[in-house]
């Protein structure tokens, strides 16, 4: 048994899955504002370090929840999207401070591209909102049940399915 982690950085919020890989049961946390609340730029450093202490206390839960159980955590690569390359800076810093507390936590951590998690889970790299939650819906019905409409969420959720197909050996 493992558990996989999907996660859905970007430059102000994070969201992550967890499953086992026995069972459908799952962890899930999203945080919207990675500033803490404050009024700040997202070039922060408080969003690298609340990305960080999000992410490592994700990480003890999984752990009190699944003992024992190797963690492998499949992180979407930064992209320059919509925000332009301003954003994609910002969403690398948050990624880079999440994937280091992860490997210092004794994870596995792979790094994957949107176009190849969205082709390979859902069948499409250029795969819709409404497709990608579709897909996790027929792969992973429990957990669209729990999580409702929260894109994010449910990135995170296909991102963790192919987390599970792409198991390292």
């Amino acid at each position: 048994m493992a558990v996989i982690v999907g996660v859905d950085p970007a430059s102000t919020k994070l969201a992550m899955v967890a499953r086992s890989t026995f069972g459908s049961s799952y962890i899930s946390s999203k945080v919207s504002n990675l500033s803490g609340g404050k009024k700040r730029s997202p070039w922060s450093p408080m969003a690298c370090g609340e990305a960080a202490k999000v992410t490592a206390s994700f990480v003890e839960q999984l752990k009190v929840r699944w003992a024992n159980e190797a963690i492998h955590a499949f992180i979407e690569s930064p992209l320059v999207g919509k925000g332009g390359v301003r954003s994609t800076m910002v969403q690398a810093f948050t990624s880079g401070a999440l994937q280091a507390t992860m490997v210092n936590a004794g994870c596995t951590v792979t790094m994957v591209n949107v176009s190849t998690w969205k082709k390979e889970a859902i069948g499409s790299g250029h795969a819709s909102k409404d497709d990608v939650a579709e897909g996790v819906r027929l792969r992973w019905p429990a957990f669209i049940r729990g999580a409702g409409s929260d894109q994010d969420l449910i990135d995170a959720a296909a991102i963790a399915l192919w987390g599970q197909d792409n198991l390292p050996e």
